[in-house]
């Protein structure tokens, strides 16, 4: 007891301490990661779609894999255990461990289940003695894949071992490798030195902890291993290829070698012991899936025969393969495979072959000699080389494809012996006379092309059928010719073997020169039938002349026949019969007037006497009850007796099959037939002989022997889809129950399970259990959450074609979604795959976003990449070409001279926004104008004395636009001073005209725009005469010809003046001759001011036409001046007519108002609808865009709510983690009663 408290002091002492570190550990396994790792993306390319590094997600690499245990309780029989209580006055609580009981079983995989009710439980040390002492109780799990491991973890259900080991295997083929020790003395069971805070010479050393073997807590104590943790280079992990190395683990081992105990174990009692024993209740790995950054995702994979295991989906844009992207796939094998870092992502480089292989080999040789390490593999296209950059022998580079080579295809008959290859250019090597490319025919003047060449002049065997080249020389008839210059035909029945060996330039066949003895002079040999007679053959006509086709196909020539050829008049069979030369009549012969050949009988056509075993005119057959041996022999083979093991007397004569009896079967009845059970060999009707099967009809049988049944009959291929020892159930893959007779139907799992694999469905109900492609449900017709369903062309040419607008229907599984998580608004399942339409494939999309992936915006809006859906783009419907706009910055195609985001502005220079055009060029005249900037409707900034809309002329009195518009000598000044007088004198009765006379102008008028107010002005004369007409009889003018003769005279006043000013101003400075000039002025300054009231009253005409005869003549009037009197006179009495004139002006005017006040009521009415239509617009889309942006709030609000969540649960984790103090304290003030109730009774 004194020791007990001694350990409870000591712990007490540090308990405090302990835990903080405790605490600090565990927040740093459980929430930290290298560094560098956060810079690590999850995309394997960026935003430009270029490859960078991507990793998997951090996970818990051990949940639900399996655990296996060299020891656990209850496998042996059902076991009992104590656990240890806080007060040694209570009795101690006692279960039992049975693994046949699923309420009492403790097996290994209950440590990985995530189920806190769970554990793994070892044997006592009394059910097992060597525990503690001799024998370590090992737990493995297989990862299934290479990780980096961040942490393990174990939560002990029993007391923390007193010293334990973990081992990792770098992957599955490595030895085990210490990866930590724990011991509550490292120097005593592992003689290594403990450090409160661990010195690491390397980033691969291994140190002992004694902070997690101490004996308190008994119960749900921690055992934490930080793998990479504060060792060397950890905040520079992707550098450190050790420290990678370091933490890399495909399997892990934990040794728990020594029990925590309270010294008593030897020879203690059986409660005791059974108090003694190992349980872990979390078993927890963490760390990234190991794809050497060239993949972000771990898929499991397995198959028949292969073990649970997870494989990384390595990114298409790395080109990597391999379960853990760990080597360049087969068509990328140019460099040498690297890891990706996150400087470079290192990936892999296509293989140079030319195109004409996708396959290659990595040759570091070849790679440090040319930086290319490419050495193809199967090239294709008829090339070869290191890089399939030449063409194999026997072949040419394509004109058209010189990277592709054609066969030069050369004839073996013309070409030069063993000059199989060709030019560069496809010529072959040819013989003596041979041309063309592939040297297939003769030259001009050469014939005969034959092995030999083409010859210029020579024998050409003919035989009269109507085309040689025609000869089927792969059948049985073949023509030979006896000799050559013999002048003997033969036409002869021959073998495959003889005919083949014929060539085409009728060179003689060997093998009849043996026959020659048996060949009868000036006869030919004529194959017939049995039942039919052979003719004489026919000599051709003398001096006829007849071009003859050789056997070779490109040669002919002209010959005489000199009745020495024979003439066959039909082609031969088969099996060399002539036709017309076969007669079952003699007196059917045709009459040969020319001469003949006498026909021979064949020479070869000999009887053969033939031993027993042998039939046949050759004695090439086996006779009745023998076969050839061996069986399908050729015929040269010998004859034997038919095996057939007493069941059958007759047999197959080639093959040997017996005719089988007595229920037996087999080429030689050596085993039972189909449907029988037994011994074949066996004498016929004894009990060991060949019965029918105890199965359904149709269905085999075996004897099978059983170590504990001994011999039994099982059905084989049992009827009906049925399986079993007597066909009692259904098949794999089918369900029913024939012992019910309810038969075997195929399961229907919509081809979406693995016909290799067993269990697919349940063999009663037929209901799907293993479904694969991403399927489930009953019968594995629905989508998993995540996948879509795959879809096919209906019919087969669209399905040839890959036509994808035909009719599509479902096809076989189901395909991932791979919804793109920039664009998609779904939320992500647990293997991060987006939930999109099963039957569609459409993912759901953020605002703006479209496509089936949700992998870009919509036609018009921009902002892919901020990963919050896509703005509109808001292209100017006029100065943009269309609504499309760049992706990324929003900006839009704009036309000529268009400028802004939008493309609603104009370029500097440029005005006149058009739909058609883009923006008009202002073309400022670069001397007069200020700059190239115009305004709205065209009009330059005009620089002094600069005048026009485009600044390009100078005012009046100035000149020499370029030197800045100098004033003009000062005699110009006079003419300048008439026009503005008589601006004046118009501009006192209509108003203000002149642009100058204008607050916003700032142009000087001219003479032009003196013609334009005296036009005007013409035109509100004939305006106001109309109006008078109308008023009737309250006007004194009453004749429109008068009115419009008297302006018609006023408009020739003001166009001679006009000429006048023309002429004056293109003279310049010269000032003379302006004497005149000056008195027309004065004279139409005299007429518009003195008479123009005169037009109103009754003497109108008589003015007008003294006016129109003063302004004919230039010379100076002194009638003018009465004229004037007489207009004074007249000012009195045409004032009164004048007030007049205004009352009905003021009428006609105040009418006027009232109409034009309607109308701009109504053109106010309709602004006002557009500009309320514009507000609502306006309204609608700030209502749209708000949501938008509440829409945003909200999900991110969701997210910090969630992230919250999890914080909280974290906490809530780590705060259950932090031992009762409570507890323990409670427990060392009943320890400490106990002892001092000890001493009491001691002293």
């Amino acid at each position: 007891l004194f020791q007990i408290v001694m350990l409870f002091s000591r712990s007490m002492g540090c308990r405090l301490l302990i835990l903080v570190f405790i605490i600090c550990t565990i927040r740093d396994a459980f929430s930290q990661e290298p560094s560098d790792m956060f810079w690590v993306s999850s995309e394997c390319v960026d935003k430009n779609g270029k490859p960078q590094m991507c990793y998997p997600p951090f996970t818990s690499a051990a949940a639900d894999r399996q655990v296996s245990a060299t020891n656990t309780c209850g496998e042996k029989a059902r076991q009992k255990y104590c656990i240890h209580m806080s007060t040694s006055g209570m009795a101690s609580r006692c279960q039992y461990c049975d693994s046949r009981n699923p309420t009492e079983s403790h097996f290994a995989e209950y440590m990985t289940d995530k189920n806190p009710n769970n554990w793994w439980q070892s044997e006592t040390m009394a059910d097992n003695p060597l525990l503690h002492f001799k024998e370590s109780v090992n737990l493995t799990v297989d990862l299934g894949t290479q990780f980096h491991v961040n942490y393990v973890y174990l939560q002990f259900r029993s007391p923390r071992p007193h010293a334990m080991v973990i081992y990792k295997r770098f992957d599955d083929t490595s030895d085990w490798t210490p990866w930590a020790y724990f011991s509550s003395n490292c120097y005593t069971y592992f003689g290594m030195t403990y450090n409160v805070v661990p010195v690491f010479a390397s980033p691969d050393k291994v140190i002992c902890q004694e902070e997690y073997s101490t004996l308190q807590p008994l119960y749900e104590g921690e055992v934490i291993f930080s793998v990479i943790n504060g060792r060397p280079n950890y905040d520079r992990f992707f550098e450190d290829t050790e420290l990678q190395r370091w933490s890399t683990a495909s399997q892990i081992k934990i040794e728990l070698k020594k029990m925590h105990t309270f010294g008593d174990e030897r020879g203690a009692e059986k409660d005791t012991l059974l108090t003694y024993y190992f349980a872990i209740q979390k078993f927890t790995v963490g760390g990234r899936c190991l794809c050497h950054g060239h993949g972000n995702e771990c898929r499991p994979s397995s198959g028949p025969g292969q073990r649970d295991r997870l494989v990384c989906v390595c990114a298409s844009s790395h080109h990597t393969t391999g379960d853990n992207c760990e080597q360049c796939t087969a068509d990328h094998r140019d460099t040498p495979w690297q890891q990706a870092t996150p400087g470079n992502p290192n990936p892999c480089r296509p293989c140079k072959c030319n195109g004409n292989s996708r396959l290659c080999e990595f040759d570091a040789e070849l790679y440090d000699k040319t930086g290319s390490g490419s050495r193809c593999i199967g090239c294709g296209n008829n090339t070869e080389g290191i890089n399939c950059d030449r063409c194999k022998p026997g072949y040419f580079p394509d004109q058209l494809q010189p990277t592709v080579c054609k066969p030069c295809a050369c004839d073996p008959v013309g070409t030069m012996d063993g000059h199989a290859d060709c030019a560069i250019t496809g010529q072959c090597k040819c013989k003596p006379g041979v041309g063309g490319h592939r040297c297939d025919r003769c030259l001009d003047d050469y014939y005969g092309f034959s092995a030999g060449g083409c010859l210029a002049i020579a024998l050409c065997l003919t035989i009269a059928w109507s085309n040689c080249s025609n000869l089927p020389l792969d059948h049985a008839t073949a023509a030979v010719l006896e000799g050559m210059g013999t002048e003997r035909y033969v036409i002869r029945k021959l073998d495959n073997a003889f005919a083949n060996r014929m060539w085409p330039g009728g060179n003689v066949i060997r093998q009849s020169v043996e026959l020659s003895s048996l060949v009868e002079a000036d006869k030919v040999i004529i194959n017939c039938p049995a039942d039919q007679q052979p003719c004489s053959a026919c000599l051709q006509k003398a001096n006829n002349t007849k071009r003859v086709r050789c056997l070779s196909p490109t040669f002919s020539f002209n010959y005489t026949s000199d009745r020495q050829r024979i003439r066959v008049e039909c082609n031969g069979t088969s099996d060399g019969i002539l036709p017309c030369l076969c007669v079952k009549d003699p007196n059917q012969c045709p009459y040969c007037p020319t001469g003949w050949r006498a026909p021979q009988k064949d020479p070869r056509s000999e009887i053969c006497t033939c031993p027993p075993q042998y039939v046949g005119k050759s004695c090439e057959n086996c006779a009745d009850g023998f076969r050839l041996d061996p069986p399908n022999g050729v015929p040269t083979d010998r004859c034997v007796a038919c095996t057939c093991n007493n069941h059958s007397t007759v047999c197959h004569p080639k093959t040997g099959q017996c005719e089988c009896q007595h229920n037996t079967g087999g080429l030689f009845c050596d085993r039972c037939a189909d449907g029988y059970y037994g011994n074949a060999l066996a004498p016929v009707g004894s009990s060991t002989a060949c019965k029918p099967c105890p199965c359904p009809s149709g269905a085999k049988c075996e004897e099978v022997f059983w170590q504990d049944r001994g011999i039994e009959v099982v059905c084989t291929d049992c009827p009906d889809n049925r399986a079993g020892a007597r066909c009692e159930r259904c098949s794999e893959n089918y369900y029913g129950d024939p012992t019910k007779g309810v038969p075997c139907k195929p399961c229907d799992c919509s081809n979406n399970v693995d016909p290799r694999e067993f269990g697919n469905c349940d063999g009663i109900t037929g209901e799907c259990l293993k479904c694969i492609f991403g399927t489930t449900g009953k019968r594995c017709e629905q989508c998993l959450p995540g996948y879509r369903r795959n879809l096919k062309p209906a019919n087969e040419t669209s399905r040839a074609m890959n036509d994808t607008t035909s009719l599509m229907i479902p096809a076989r599984g189901c395909s991932p979604c791979y919804c793109d998580p920039v664009g998609t608004l779904a939320s992500y399942g647990p293997r991060g795959i987006a939930v999109c339409n099963p039957e569609t494939g459409q993912c759901p999309c953020k605002p703006g976003v479209g496509g089936l992936r949700c992998e870009r915006c919509y036609q018009g809006f921009y902002g892919f990449h901020t990963g919050q859906g896509c703005k509109p783009c808001d292209c100017d419907s006029i100065g943009a070409i269309s609504e499309a706009c760049d992706d990324r910055t929003g900006r839009c195609t704009c036309r000529p001279h268009v400028t802004g985001r939008q493309c609603d502005q104009c370029m500097a220079g440029h005005f006149n926004l058009t739909s058609v055009l883009g923006c008009q060029d202002c073309q400022c005249h670069p001397f007069g104008a200020k700059d190239r900037q115009c305004d709205a409707h065209g009009r330059c900034q005009c620089k002094p004395f600069a005048v026009g809309e485009k600044c390009d002329q100078c005012q009046e009195n100035h000149y020499s636009l370029e030197a800045g518009c100098l004033p003009c000598p000062a005699c110009y000044n006079l003419v300048q001073a008439r026009v503005a007088k008589l601006w004046g004198m118009l501009e006192s009765v209509f108003g203000p005209l002149r642009p100058d006379s204008k607050p916003e102008s700032h142009s000087t008028p001219d003479d032009k725009d003196l013609y334009a107010e005296v036009k005007k002005l013409n035109d509100t004369i004939i305006a106001l005469y109309r109006r008078v007409l109308k008023i009737g009889d309250k006007s004194s003018v009453v004749n429109p010809d008068q009115l419009l003769k008297t302006v018609e005279a006023l408009a020739q006043q003001v166009d001679k003046v006009k000429l006048d000013l023309d002429e004056t101003r293109k003279q310049g400075s010269v000032c003379a001759s302006t004497t005149k000039l000056d008195t027309d002025m004065d004279k139409l300054n005299k007429e518009i001011v003195e008479r123009l009231p005169i037009l109103l009253s009754e003497d109108l005409q008589k003015v007008i036409d003294k006016l129109k005869e003063s302004t004919e003549s230039y010379q100076p009037d002194a009638a003018l001046t009465n004229e004037a009197n007489e207009v004074d006179a007249l000012a009195s009495r045409l004032s009164k007519q004048q007030q007049h004139l205004r009352e009905i002006s003021g009428t006609i005017g105040r009418l006027i108002d009232n109409a034009t006040k309607q109308v701009t009521e109504s053109e106010e009415a309709v602004m006002n609808s557009k500009k309320l239509l514009q507000i609502s617009e306006q309204k609608a889309d700030l209502i749209t865009q708000k949501h938008t942006e509440q829409t945003g709030k909200i999900e991110a609000t969701n997210e910090l709510l969630q992230r919250t969540r999890d914080q909280v649960y974290q906490l809530k984790s780590g705060v259950d983690q932090i031992p009762d103090l409570r507890k323990e304290v409670r427990l060392l003030e009943g320890v400490t009663a106990q002892w001092e109730e000890a001493r009491n009774t001691v002293s």
